[in-house]
């Protein structure tokens, strides 16, 4: 009508912003339990993590694992298949998987 005019522009954004500020506020108003479990239990739960994350001692060097089929006392099988038995790469790797380190 007369005497009506459009927004435009920024103050079309700051108007929509702060339409959505409003409404945001009267529903968190009326419903305090989902705030609460929507903005406050999150935000203390991450608190509470790195407080222990905090808590947990620094990480030590320890000494390299040994990583051999060997250490275990049961005695081991293992199974492969020898395509080329004439080929003279074959008997190192044979000696090799089949010899203690």
């Amino acid at each position: 009508g007369q005497g009506s005019y459009k927004v435009k522009g920024r103050d079309l954004i700051r108007q929509q912003f702060w339409a959505l500020f409003v409404k945001r506020w009267h529903h968190t108003r009326r419903n305090r339990k989902g705030f609460v479990a929507s903005i406050i239990l999150p935000a203390v739960f991450v608190c509470i993590a790195m407080i222990f994350a905090m808590i947990v001692p620094p990480p030590q060097d320890y000494p390299p694992l040994k990583i051999d089929p060997f250490i275990y006392k049961n005695q081991l099988y293992t199974f492969f298949s020898n395509d080329a038995p004439e080929a003279p790469q074959t008997d190192a790797l044979m000696s090799a998987l089949l010899s203690q380190p």
